[in-house]
């Protein structure tokens, strides 16, 4: 019986450590066909590049972490991240990404902010058109500035040129939007995340492993719970 217990919780370790591994797919993993994952934008730099930016919202460049004013920001990756609440929710503007060709079967983001669709966005574009979006959580007082994890299926635009807008048109409360490390990649978000409690992850992943993924961390199943909050795959569904 010992030996049977023993091995039931190498094998419970092994799946949770897998699971675990699975959620820091972000930037390090390599794709279900051997493809690696490619950033779109991890917002590290001083400024914002090759992006186009409109308005005051998003400031001359992306934010160490939380503005004046605001709630304390978490879930982000590195140092910095875009945050439109640049003097406030009283400000609006839109950055607009360089086109890129789409190369993998999913767009995963990190995402918070303001929950208003067409407002406070992220929007990806082919040939000029809306075909998927996302918002943050957020549409009444409260809430949390956390940024979690979203993913858009784009397998049915292999090789098509695309472009990104995040936008901020809100300017009452909750007028802002969060966004991070963008990439592509071929992975799925993991499923079997919300099976697995915060301590049965952090016994799995060994401390290393845990350094390599900081997203100012929150416990994962309430993450999975925020990754599906706001994302819509098509317009008007």
């Amino acid at each position: 019986m010992k030996n049977i217990a023993f091995t039931v919780a190498v094998l419970k370790t092994r799946i949770l450590a897998g699971v675990a591994a699975g959620f820091m797919l972000i930037g390090h993993a390599s794709g279900a066909e051997g493809r690696p994952d490619t950033v779109i934008a991890d917002f590290e730099g001083t400024n914002y590049g090759a992006w186009t930016v409109t308005g005051e919202a998003f400031g001359a460049g992306p934010a160490e972490g939380t503005l004046p004013g605001q709630m304390a920001v978490d879930g982000f990756l590195g140092k910095r991240l875009v945050n439109s609440f640049h003097k406030g929710d009283g400000t609006t503007g839109q950055l607009t990404s360089p086109p890129f060709k789409v190369e993998r079967s999913y767009i995963r983001f990190l995402i918070g902010g303001g929950g208003f669709a067409g407002k406070t966005c992220m929007n990806l574009l082919i040939d000029g058109k809306m075909v998927r979006t996302a918002t943050g959580p957020n549409t009444q007082p409260g809430g949390s500035e956390h940024l979690g994890l979203q993913s858009w299926d784009v397998h049915e635009f292999a090789g098509r040129t695309a472009v990104l807008e995040i936008v901020d048109q809100a300017t009452g409360g909750w007028g802002h939007i969060n966004v991070d490390q963008i990439i592509q990649t071929d992975h799925r978000l993991p499923g079997l995340i919300k099976e697995a409690t915060p301590d049965d992850i952090q016994e799995a992943v060994s401390e290393p492993a845990r350094q390599e993924w900081r997203p100012q961390a929150r416990d994962a199943p309430d993450r999975q719970r925020e990754n599906r909050t706001g994302v819509r795959d098509r317009v008007g569904r």
